[in-house]
């Protein structure tokens, strides 16, 4: 599977491979500062905008772990 824009699909690794650990170091004062949320947030924004295919295996884990995610931070549950 080829990705349309593929240098869209290696800023999007890039970022979340060696940003996103980068940035939640334990050296860090906030470990979810708004600029972690904004890295990761590019990335998968850097991938989807690659164009690769959607893998229907891989999307219906995915979207129920950010429904339970999104789910426990509206409940206020760490």
């Amino acid at each position: 599977m080829e990705a349309r824009r593929p240098k869209a699909l290696e800023l999007g690794c890039f970022l979340l491979v060696v940003g996103a650990p980068v940035a939640f170091t334990p050296f860090t004062s906030a470990p979810f500062a708004d600029l972690k949320l904004v890295l990761v947030a590019l990335g998968v924004f850097s991938i989807w905008l690659s164009g690769v295919p959607l893998d229907r295996r891989f999307a219906m884990p995915a979207a129920a772990w950010v429904a339970v995610t999104a789910a426990a931070s509206v409940f206020g549950v760490d």
